[in-house]
């Protein structure tokens, strides 16, 4: 399989992963993450599932794209690369997309912020494992190991 072919199966399977756990999250912490309806307000509608169409095009065409472009960059080689990769992705996530979950879970931040707590800790974990799979899949499914810039 090519790069860019291995680099989308191995996005694919990663964003069902990464959306799993954040739905497992929603549905068994009490609070929501609000992702998928926070995604589609960017582009002007209100649907949770054009929310989440739009999640899985990202984390299987867009972001799998631009780790094979810049992963040549990032230190580690595999699945720990692609960890590193999605822990600079979730340092934009994290901030972005907490507005829905800093609603929802008000009454948890006042209580000393462990929703915020359990917020991050979960969508760093959700993240680390997409990357996990993103980079051990790609060079699983026949891509290239990414090598050094040339200088």
């Amino acid at each position: 399989m090519d790069d860019v072919l291995s680099a989308i199966a191995a996005g694919g399977a990663g964003s069902a992963v990464i959306t799993l756990i954040l739905l497992v999250t929603e549905v068994t912490s009490g609070f929501g993450v609000h992702v998928f309806l926070i995604l589609s307000e960017l582009i002007g509608f209100q649907s949770a599932l054009l929310g989440l169409v739009l999640f899985f095009a990202g984390g299987m065409f867009t972001w799998p794209l631009l780790y094979i472009t810049l992963g040549q960059f990032l230190p580690g080689s595999g699945p720990t690369r692609g960890m590193v990769f999605a822990a600079i992705l979730w340092l934009g996530f994290a901030p972005g997309f907490s507005g829905g979950t800093v609603g929802a879970a008000a009454p948890a931040f006042a209580e000393g912020g462990a929703g915020l707590l359990v917020y991050l800790l979960v969508t760093l974990f959700a993240h680390l494992v997409y990357g996990a799979i993103l980079g051990g899949g790609y060079l699983r499914l026949g891509g290239s190991e990414l090598g050094s810039p040339a200088v």
